[in-house]
């Protein structure tokens, strides 16, 4: 970050289970959700889970069925190897998907604020809500503040 690189993306897998964000099962939703706030604060342009949909074992050596093996038969934390489930029809999103969607829609709702009052004001509401600077390791650890800054913002905006 401290670089500026363009079009800077944020990547998190395997070994990413200490204080950050993550969409792994064992976390609660609002470790997933705040990576929304994370991307819009940094300007980053994108996120990469690497495990849409990898249900086998470790090495590819043979399939395994995700309703029941979570992690990759141990290989990986339950959760980092897929985000949707298999269905007769196409896939079916986990909770995990659906919250980190949640993310995305706060990362719009961010940009509508920041049109409406500026990013640096935008920044600010956010810190006065959080009562904190929120950063990749230190973030409102509770499942209320996200939809609650959600409201506020709304409340702006209308």
């Amino acid at each position: 970050l401290s670089h500026k690189v363009d079009n800077q993306w944020i990547y998190y897998c395997c070994g990413h289970h200490y204080k950050v964000s993550n969409r792994y099962l064992s976390m609660p939703s609002y470790r997933n959700r705040i990576m929304g706030l994370q991307l819009y604060k940094y300007k980053l342009k994108g996120f990469l889970q690497w495990g849409y949909n990898f249900y086998y074992s470790e090495l590819s050596n043979y399939e395994i069925n995700p309703y029941l093996t979570t992690g990759a038969e141990g290989r990986f934390p339950s959760g980092d190897a897929f985000t949707v489930y298999p269905g007769k029809n196409g896939p079916y999103l986990s909770i995990r998907a659906l919250i980190f969607y949640e993310g995305l829609q706060d990362i719009s709702a961010l940009r509508l604020l920041e049109k409406k009052v500026g990013r640096k004001k935008a920044l600010e509401i956010v810190v006065d809500a959080a009562n904190m600077d929120i950063t990749f390791e230190d973030y409102p650890r509770n499942s209320e503040f996200l939809p609650s800054l959600r409201d506020k913002i709304i409340d702006i905006l209308l």
